[in-house]
């Protein structure tokens, strides 16, 4: 099935939103998509560094990258 602007196949909707659930989300879903240990540390590196607000746009950012198949170096 492919991820469609209505039907994303990875979303932080319904999500509990604790910081550590949405990081655990994101990560499993780089993983799963296929995305490299160092990608994903990169991930959390930058989601961690700063407050939610900066957390919560990085992991949107992550997810709409992997819904378009675009490629996370």
């Amino acid at each position: 099935m492919n991820a469609t602007a209505n039907n994303p196949k990875f979303t932080l909707t319904g999500l509990d939103g604790n910081a550590f659930c949405i990081m655990a989300y994101v990560s499993e879903a780089m993983r799963k998509s296929g995305v490299r240990p160092a990608c994903r540390n990169e991930y959390v590196r930058q989601a961690t560094g700063g407050d939610y607000e900066n957390l919560v746009t990085v992991s949107q950012g992550i997810l709409d990258k992997l819904n378009a198949n675009i490629p996370i170096q």
